[in-house]
């Protein structure tokens, strides 16, 4: 009797045994898989940091260069006589106009840089046809952009760079939008001259947009 007694209590004791170290194991296993996820997450987090400061950097100094170069060379220049035009390759001596500057220079960032970030310089009403607003990200961006200028109380104020996170070609990527204010009265008024052209003129009335666009320094 007392033999039995004992291996009954034995057996019990056996159970909560195995009992505890279940539900041990499970708790391991859930903290196991909690640090999992938080050290996914904090490494994400951290690759998404990285990259905006990546995307402000790459934009700050495209803009610093193109503004320096309207202000400081095209602005001064062409007040000595010097020509600043899109089609600069055709004339001798000539200067390209700001706006073809940028694009040389993002052509050659997007070249020399190992695939780690594209940029180019994109409008609602740029000239180029082929750097008009492409997709749905390009679309909202802009929009979200001139909503901080409609309602900023400061209009000289720079705008909040606007981006979100986008999965392209399989990949999750950083897509960054940020505002380029016109400098220059040069660069306006060149902007204005071409605005006045009917072949412009009818590009911007296809596209549903105010005829004729004025741009203004700032």
């Amino acid at each position: 009797m007392a033999r039995t007694v004992l291996l009954a209590k034995f057996e019990r004791k056996r159970k909560q045994l195995f009992i505890v170290g279940g539900v041990f194991v499970v708790v391991i296993a859930a903290l196991v898989s909690s640090s999992y996820f938080t050290i996914v997450a904090a490494q994400q987090s951290i690759i998404e940091t990285e990259a905006l400061r990546v995307a402000n950097v790459v934009t700050e100094q495209a803009i610093v260069a193109r503004s320096i170069y309207a202000r400081s060379i095209v602005d001064r220049l062409s007040t000595s006589g010097v020509p600043v035009t899109h089609n600069f390759e055709d004339v001798k001596g000539a200067l390209p106009i700001p706006a073809q500057f940028l694009k040389m220079m993002a052509h050659e960032a997007n070249e020399k840089n190992l695939g780690l970030y594209r940029y180019k310089p994109l409008s609602r009403w740029n000239i180029n046809p082929n750097q008009g607003l492409a997709d749905d990200f390009q679309r909202w961006a802009f929009d979200e952009l001139e909503k901080q200028r409609e309602f900023a109380a400061d209009r000289n104020k720079s705008l909040k760079p606007v981006w979100r996170i986008e999965e392209v070609f399989g990949e999750r990527v950083l897509r960054f939008m940020t505002a380029d204010l016109a400098v220059s009265s040069g660069c306006v008024s060149c902007h204005n001259a071409f605005e006045q052209q009917p072949v412009i003129r009818t590009r911007r009335v296809d596209a549903g947009l105010a005829v004729p666009k004025v741009f203004k320094v700032g």
